[in-house]
Parts: structure tokens; sequence; C-alpha cells
């Protein structure tokens, strides 16, 4: 994308930098502004994958939390249970966010999961010129606001499980 940037050089511990600028095609059909709306666009289906990941990778720091403590053993009955209610909220979790099937058969026959349908956004971004369509941000709309709404449902679910869990661990 056109703008401004810096290259430095650093020879036997001298720098230099210079800046220079990238400039758009003049023969392409798309503006300056519609390059920075892909950027932004861009920027947000990036921040919305991460938080996707990132609570996957909540949700399985909470399972291996949980799987410890039954580990340590003299887990009682209700801690077992509240054990297995954990594991299960997470792994409900997870599997609504990434394929998880055991064999690559599983995997590729399960429905498109949010995170998939993320990176196939990516990549139409990736292999597009200017700025994204209608549709385009239509699905991503679409798919971001499930997100949100799965893993605010989530965090909450979790926030509870897990504090009932800590009671029973004293």
């Amino acid at each position: 994308m056109g703008g401004t940037y810096q290259v430095r050089l650093t020879v036997d511990g001298q720098s230099q930098t210079e800046p220079f600028e990238i400039e758009i095609n003049p023969n392409e059909t798309y503006t300056r502004g519609e390059t920075d709306e892909k950027a932004e666009t861009w920027m947000a289906l990036y921040a919305t994958a991460e938080e996707g990941v990132q609570t996957v990778l909540e949700a399985q720091a909470a399972q291996k939390r949980v799987a410890e403590a039954l580990e340590a053993g003299g887990a009682s009955d209700a801690l077992q249970a509240q054990a297995t209610v954990v594991d299960d909220l997470c792994q409900e979790f997870i599997s609504s966010m990434v394929a998880t099937g055991t064999t690559l058969v599983q995997i590729i026959s399960e429905p498109t999961k949010p995170l998939s349908m993320l990176v196939t956004l990516h990549n139409i971004q990736e292999h597009t010129e200017g700025p994204p369509n209608q549709p385009w941000r239509e699905v991503y709309a679409k798919v971001a606001g499930e997100m949100d709404t799965s893993m605010s449902a989530f965090r909450a679910e979790l926030e509870a499980g897990m504090a009932a869990f800590v009671e029973l661990t004293r």
C-alpha cells in the first residue's frame, strides 16, 4: 500500500536512515482513500481473529487448570463434577470456533467455523485490489458479531464455572 516509509542501513555501527514514499500505481482504478479503507478493514479483521484465538487459548488454559487440579488427587465428587462442567464448557466453545475433529476427514467434514471464515476473508483481501466490497463487509459483520456474542457468553460462563471450581478447591 502507498505511504511514507523509512529504510535504515547500519554498517560497522554507523546508521543512515532515508525516507521514501510508495505511491499507488497511477493506472489503478482505486484511490488512496480506498486503499486506506482496505487497511482499516484488514486491521479490524486481524483484531477480531486475534481476540478469537486468545479466547480459545483461555479456554484451553482453563481445561488444563481443572485437569491439573484433578490430577493432584483427592478431588471430591463435587470438584470432579465442576471440573467436568468447566471442561465441557471450554470444549464446546473451542469446537464452535475451530474444527476439532481427530482425523482429517472429520475436520474437513465439519461446517466452516468462524476463525476459518476470517482466514478466508483475509485471503480474499490479500488477493484483491482496492477496498472490500459490500458482500465481504456483510460476511465480516455477521461473523464478527456472532463471535463477539459467543465470546462474551463464554467468558461469563467460564468466570462463573471457574469461581465455583476454585471455591470447591478450598
